[in-house]
C-alpha cells in the first residue's frame, strides 16, 4: 500500500460513554495495527468506555505508540487526527466532521443500542460523503478500501456564529 495519510500520525478508536467491545475487539488485531503501519499512522488513542474489551494485540515494539482510556476529551485528538474511527454516536462525530484536520471518518454503527438509531444518522452522513459507514464485522474491509483509494473526505460546513439569528431575521423582515 502506498497512501500515506500526510503529516498527521494518529489514529483516534473511540465509543464514547458506551460499551461498544464489538468495535475494540474488532480493530485489535494484526490486519489493522498492518493497514496503520502502511497509512503511516505512528500512534493510536482508544477511548475504550465503559466496555470490558481492552486492546492487547498491538505491536510490542517501537512502530506504535498506544494510549487506551476509558474516559478522555477527545477535542485535541480528534482535531489533529488523521484517522477517526468511532461509533456513531452524534457527539463524537461532530467533533469529526468539524476537527480542523479533516480526518477520514469511519463510522461504525452500534446496533445493540436502543432502535439502532445510529444508522438513520450514519446512512444520511455516508450519503452525503462525510463519513464511511460501517458495522463491527466490515470495519477492517471498509478501512482497507479507504486508504488504498484515500481520498480527502468531504469538508463539512464550518459553523457560522449567529447564522440562525441571520436567518429568523430575514424571515421576519
Amino acid at each position: 500500500m502506498e497512501i500515506r495519510v500526510e503529516e498527521r500520525s494518529h489514529c483516534v478508536v473511540a465509543v464514547g460513554s458506551t460499551q461498544f467491545d464489538e468495535l475494540i475487539a474488532a480493530v485489535d488485531c494484526a490486519p489493522f495495527y498492518d493497514l496503520l503501519a502502511a497509512a503511516g499512522i505512528k500512534a493510536i488513542l482508544f477511548q475504550v468506555g465503559s466496555g470490558r474489551y481492552l486492546p492487547l494485540n498491538y505491536p510490542r515494539d517501537d512502530s506504535l505508540v498506544v494510549e487506551v482510556h476509558r474516559f478522555i476529551v477527545l477535542e485535541d485528538y480528534i482535531n489533529s487526527a488523521a484517522l477517526l474511527i468511532s461509533h456513531c454516536g452524534a457527539g463524537t462525530l461532530l467533533e469529526g466532521l468539524r476537527a480542523d484536520s479533516n480526518p477520514v471518518r469511519v463510522a461504525v454503527i452500534n446496533s445493540s443500542l436502543m432502535d439502532n438509531h445510529q444508522a438513520e444518522l450514519a446512512d444520511q452522513l455516508d450519503a452525503e460523503g462525510l463519513i464511511i459507514k460501517a458495522e463491527p464485522q466490515t470495519v477492517l474491509s471498509k478501512l482497507k478500501t479507504v486508504l488504498k483509494g484515500y481520498a480527502k473526505p468531504k469538508r463539512f460546513p464550518a459553523r457560522t456564529d449567529g447564522l440562525l439569528v441571520s436567518i429568523i431575521d430575514e424571515m421576519l423582515c
